[in-house]
């Protein structure tokens, strides 16, 4: 037998190793191709695109590797408060109390949607409607840019169009910075903007409010975005 420090080809000189040319796909990019392929019929060498694509992604751009779920296998329904998964899930994702618009909102007591992969809940979302507008009240996904928060928001649609709504919007904070491109990506568009507004809940409703929110930015102010139900 040849101990480790006996070995000759370990004492050699490796090759260097050339810079990769492979870049990462855009994760929105990647997304909307799963959406695609999984409203398609069985196609094996589609499946081995797309797991090749997925690969390479998660090689190309290690920082930003994500998890994406096929959306034909994403199924979005209405739970009631009271599911034990759902109760899990808000723990996990610490999802309660909502400060907003100068008042608290007890997300877990609204209307809310979720998706399930298989039997794992991978997202959530509470909303309300009011008349022919629809709030999103809160919206949490257990893997960020995997599709679940489109899938999410475009099951919302179909139940605000169904109950006559014209308008969806929400309210989020300056630090968030995820939420503020995924909405506007998706066609919402700021409509108020509340300096301070955070400043004030912490001090006169959520005293637990941190002060820094989101990449160590100063959480101060309340953000509002609208888009009509088409």
């Amino acid at each position: 037998m040849i101990g480790p420090t006996d070995n000759a080809a370990a004492r050699l000189d490796k090759p260097r190793a050339l810079p990769s040319n492979r870049h990462a796909l855009h994760e929105d990019l990647l997304a909307e191709i799963f959406r695609v392929a999984g409203s398609t019929g069985n196609d094996p060498d589609l499946d081995i695109l797309l797991l090749r694509l997925h690969i390479d992604h998660r090689i190309c751009d290690p920082h930003h590797a994500v998890i994406l779920h096929n959306w034909s296998m994403v199924n979005v329904s209405e739970v009631s408060a009271g599911d034990a998964r759902l109760a899990k899930f808000l723990e996990v994702h610490h999802w309660a109390r909502i400060a907003r618009r100068g008042e608290l909102v007890d997300a877990r007591e609204r209307q809310i949607l979720v998706a399930l992969d298989d039997d794992e809940m991978v997202g959530a979302l509470a909303y309300d409607i009011v008349g022919t507008d629809c709030e999103i009240v809160v919206m949490r996904a257990s893997d960020q840019w995997g599709g679940v928060g489109t899938a999410l928001i475009d099951r919302l649609e179909e139940v605000a169009r169904g109950r006559g709504c014209s308008r969806l919007w929400l309210v989020t904070t300056n630090d968030n910075l995820d939420a503020i491109r995924f909405y506007q990506r998706r066609g919402f568009r700021l409509s108020a903007l509340r300096c301070g507004a955070v400043d004030e809940a912490r001090r006169t409703l959520k005293p637990e409010i941190p002060e820094l929110g989101t990449y160590d930015i100063p959480l101060r102010d309340e953000l509002e975005f609208e888009r009509a139900v088409d």
